[in-house]
């Protein structure tokens, strides 16, 4: 079904962050803690006993799709600590037969926030932002728009989900007709043109805050979200299959669909994304081998320079609810201490992201499906990947 039969505006970005119970019953068995050998990043390691066994995650992928619990399923690891991995099983569409390859485009959804944050450290080892830098001053042409008592919340606050700025607007799609940053404007006026609540949470997610938090970033920089993240990010790091909303085009079988999941259990391909305006809180696609160069920069595997020990630092340390900037962090075995991770979402796509800084690796799993199992069936892929880690780490 084509996106002009569809109602774009009941999807948002669904990102999620915690526990991952799945994966953590997969893992809670006393896992060893991982030591995985210091490959170089980017080179392929010489084949020895100890390599990761590629064809065992591909077994992993092919059962979940033949069980029929997504129409695709990717999978893939990497960092320094070890051998880089991908793989992919299933279908493109429901329906079709065009299969999925690991060079496909996959859609992140709310992953994207660390993206964004990351970018936001980029300026700011520049020395172009400050952490600290708050709405009332970096979007003065909104001052007077919106209430005064949201002028002093910061870049921290809005990435960390502690600014008290509700979840979502309530019409992403507003603005027809301006530039996207016009329609971003519109819709940050509209949802702070009243006060703050009297009686804030401590913390509470928000794809405006983020959205709020990218747009601060761009305004400063004179040009759009969109080409901001190309220049900080895409392009340094080498990710040239990053772009934005759903994969490939709605009338072809070029790269995967994503789904919904109804009740009868059949899958429903849809071709449709969130609202453009909602960009950089979830509406990054891009191949799972881009991806890693991303996380690369979270476990020891970065291009020298690219963000200084401070930012990483920064983007790292929780500051609510064991959330930081754009990362969820908590304590496991299995990766030897601190790890990170983030879910997101569209309602059509499931990601799934776990880095370990501390054993220099990564594990990200994708599903073209958002149903109500999407999370438990990602969740499942993730765990069987570190097992399977695991076995290269006692093998040394």
């Amino acid at each position: 079904m084509g996106i002009q039969n569809c109602r774009p505006q009941r999807l948002v970005a669904t990102g999620r962050h915690g526990k991952l119970a799945s994966t953590w019953r997969l893992m809670a068995a006393g896992l060893v803690s991982l030591g995985l050998s210091a490959a170089a990043w980017g080179q392929s390691p010489e084949p020895a006993a100890g390599d990761f066994p590629a064809e065992k995650l591909q077994s992993l992928v092919d059962e979940v799709v033949a069980a029929g619990k997504s129409p695709a399923v990717f999978a893939a690891c990497g960092g320094p600590g070890g051998e880089t991995v991908v793989v992919a099983s299933g279908i493109r569409k429901q329906g079709k037969d065009a299969l999925v390859t690991v060079d496909d485009l996959i859609h992140i959804g709310s992953c994207t926030k660390a993206m964004t944050a990351a970018m936001i450290a980029r300026l700011v080892d520049q020395g172009k932002l400050n952490w600290d830098d708050t709405i009332g001053e970096r979007l003065p042409n909104l001052a007077d728009k919106i209430d005064a008592g949201w002028h002093d919340r910061t870049l921290v606050q809005l990435l960390s989900h502690t600014a008290g700025v509700p979840r979502d607007a309530a019409n992403w799609w507003a603005g027809k007709g301006e530039s996207i940053d016009g329609k971003r404007r519109s819709i940050i006026e509209a949802e702070l043109a009243g006060p703050p609540p009297s009686e804030e949470p401590a913390w509470d997610y928000s794809n405006l805050g983020v959205m709020i938090a990218g747009q601060m970033a761009a305004e400063t920089e004179g040009i759009t979200w969109e080409d901001l993240i190309r220049r900080e990010l895409f392009e340094p790091l080498g990710m040239e299959s990053a772009g934005f909303g759903a994969p490939g085009k709605p009338r072809t079988l070029d790269q995967p669909f994503g789904h919904t999941q109804p009740p009868d259990g059949q899958f429903a391909p849809y071709h449709m994304d969130n609202a453009p305006p909602l960009g950089p809180a979830g509406r990054v696609h891009l191949k799972m081998a881009d991806w890693l160069k991303f996380t690369a920069l979270f476990c020891g595997g970065e291009p020298e320079g690219f963000l200084s020990s401070e930012s990483i630092e920064r983007l790292t340390t929780p500051i609510a609810e064991e959330y930081a900037l754009g990362w969820s962090v908590s304590e496991r075995e299995w990766g030897q201490g601190q790890v990170l991770n983030h879910n997101g979402s569209n309602g059509l796509w499931m990601a799934v992201c776990w880095i370990a800084p501390n054993t220099g690796r990564a594990y990200v799993v994708v599903i073209n499906h958002g149903g109500e199992t999407a999370a438990t069936t990602a969740d499942e892929v993730v765990g069987g990947m570190i097992a399977l880690d695991r076995t290269v780490t006692s093998r040394q």
